[in-house]
């Protein structure tokens, strides 16, 4: 029988299947350049990560409300913190990892290297501060934290301006100036003059998140009938196969809009847990994935980008046979990054206590005791 868990077993699953889309939109640089068009549209599957941590944001904000003493900015620090750490062994044991493919793969050197793209491992790249990526993708994550650190605070100290005008009034005008700009919210990497878009889009669709928590816990209080949550679940999947459907078939940014509320709805039912048999993804194997799909979607990029330089023959392959490949290594790849993650976590509070004993001196409570 397989275990349940406190988490959200179906935001689990869909975690991995669109940390999925995210390998298959980054196939562009595996498969023949005239198949390239075919996973152009799937780069749009960021944006259900960024509805995911809107949603755990302001989860925390209201979790924080209840428990924290602390001023609003150690509070802050605290939060950022702690989200930091949580990310961090896995962008590094990525970044190093892809550091070692490159040199291993091409006659690139290591410190050249790590001189010109060490904004990557600190999580800072979009900033604007960003050299030679050597895992671009973590654009998302540091735009997620850069516009958390923003929110996170206004939104606590003004909760009830935040949700009933700011967010929703900002988020319209932060999309309604990149349709009329940009006609798309994608080409994270593409600078305005002032800021990476990805930076606009992270703010406009962590504000969403946030809402589509406020929304979600209401739809918590209703009481549904077995015909009501057969409705929802209908209209949760068919949103979410709506979007994903228009990723693998389109790529006209104009209607990326449109679809990214279409997946806001979806996330709301889900987070919900008012559809029909949502219980049912309620379970560890579901949790693994979600857990597994943040280290693959850090380390494919890389394989995709070096794909030709870690397999020579892949010219002479057929497309299939060279996607099946760059799935496997990509996959190999991950399980690695999480396993030896999972190592630091566990061993890196007994290192830096070591260090700290070594040089640091002992306060006179710590002599005492």
């Amino acid at each position: 029988m397989t275990k349940r868990t406190a988490r959200n077993g179906k935001i689990d699953l869909l975690k991995f299947l669109f940390s999925l889309c995210v390998i298959l939109n980054h196939a562009k640089y595996v498969v023949p350049s005239e198949l390239e068009k075919y996973f152009l549209g799937f780069s749009l599957s960021v944006e259900f990560f960024f509805l995911v941590s809107g949603w755990l944001l302001m989860a925390s904000i209201e979790k924080a409300e209840k428990n924290s003493s602390l001023s609003l900015s150690k509070e802050t620090g605290i939060f950022m913190l702690r989200k930091y750490k949580s990310l961090y062994p896995d962008v590094a044991v990525a970044y190093f990892f892809g550091i070692i493919i490159v040199c291993v793969f091409t006659s690139a050197e290591f410190f050249p290297l790590f001189e010109k793209s060490w904004f990557d491992i600190f999580l800072i790249i979009s900033t604007g501060l960003r050299g030679t990526g050597i895992i671009s993708v973590t654009w998302y994550v540091s735009s997620m934290l850069i516009c958390m650190a923003v929110l996170y605070p206004f939104i606590r100290k003004y909760k009830d301006m935040a949700l009933n005008i700011v967010l929703p009034v900002g988020t319209l005008l932060i999309l309604g100036f990149m349709y009329r700009n940009y006609s798309s919210v994608r080409g994270p990497l593409n600078w305005n003059g002032f800021t990476y878009y990805g930076n606009l889009r992270a703010m406009a669709e962590l504000s969403m998140g946030c809402l589509c928590y406020c929304l979600s816990k209401k739809l918590k209080t209703v009481d549904f009938s077995s015909a009501g949550k057969t409705l929802l679940a209908i209209v949760e999947f068919a949103g979410y196969g709506m979007f994903v459907f228009y990723m693998a078939s389109d790529f006209d940014g104009l209607k990326d809009f449109f679809y990214i509320f279409i997946l806001c709805i979806s996330v709301i039912i889900s987070f919900s847990g008012k559809s029909l048999g949502h219980k049912l993804f309620n379970n560890s194997t579901f949790t693994f994935l979600g857990k597994f799909s943040f280290p693959l979607y850090l380390v494919h990029g890389i394989i995709a980008l070096q794909f030709s330089n870690i397999v020579p023959s892949a010219e002479n392959m057929r497309t299939r046979d060279r996607l099946l490949i760059y799935l496997t290594i990509s996959f190999a790849s991950a399980v690695a990054v999480m396993l030896i993650s999972k190592l630091i976590r566990k061993a890196g509070p007994i290192i830096i206590s070591g260090i700290k004993k070594l040089t640091v001196k002992p306060t006179d409570t710590e002599e005492a005791v």
